[in-house]
């Protein structure tokens, strides 16, 4: 019994330090570091940092802002749209493709500028959604991830003019979600990240004018 229980232990010990970093579960929360540039926003007067650095498992990520932007409904402002990319990424001629598509640390900050509820909120993700990702191409995998996404914003939630919604991507930890201040569980689904990038970046954004600008540092057309 005594020898049965020892081998016992090595091969778990074994079978332990054999397992690939990624089986390891994903951080509930990453810690940002925000560098010492900043930049004014699109369509208000905060200052947004230029560059920041994810922290996560150990590990660090430096991220550089590429563009911001104002999206409003009718006459009236609702958010700054703030998108960084990972330093390192090459996003060639076409920028914003490669945003969506990239499968590397990248993030969007929207900073409100009017208070918006929680059913309204889920209901702009969704119609994004029905463009980004049409129900007949998506999978239970995706549909799952989609829901746990949309049920972060229910009814009684509410972002308030100066508050943030922060949409974070890393690869092999997930998409981060934090609602003013508050973080939500990490979804690990590569094409969720790739439907949400695509309501701002996609062939049908949400808006024309805020998908340009949140490119503007990248493309030049600030």
């Amino acid at each position: 019994m005594r020898r049965f229980l020892v081998l016992s232990f090595i091969l778990a010990v074994a079978a332990w330090t054999a397992a690939p970093a990624f089986a390891q579960p994903a951080p509930q929360m990453i810690h940002v570091e925000a560098g010492g540039q900043t930049f004014k926003g699109k369509g208000c007067d905060e200052q947004f940092p230029t560059e920041i650095t994810l922290k996560a498992a150990g590990q660090e990520f430096p991220l550089v802002a590429v563009g911001s932007g104002v999206r409003k409904k009718m006459v009236f402002k609702v958010y700054e749209g703030i998108a960084y990319a990972d330093q390192a990424a090459d996003l060639g001629d076409d920028p914003y493709t490669a945003l969506i598509e990239g499968n590397f640390p990248k993030r969007i900050v929207m900073f409100f500028l009017r208070n918006v509820d929680g059913g309204k909120m889920r209901g702009a993700y969704e119609d994004g959604f029905k463009k980004t990702m049409p129900e007949a191409d998506r999978t239970e995998s995706f549909n799952a991830a989609m829901d746990t996404f949309l049920a972060y914003f229910p009814e009684n939630s509410e972002a308030r003019d100066g508050n943030t919604i922060e949409l974070t991507w890393i690869p092999d930890m997930g998409l981060y979600t934090v609602m003013n201040g508050v973080p939500s569980p990490p979804i690990n689904n590569p094409e969720l990240a790739t439907a949400l990038w695509a309501i701002w970046f996609g062939d049908e954004p949400v808006s024309g004018d805020l998908k340009t600008d949140m490119m503007r540092f990248v493309t030049g057309e600030d």
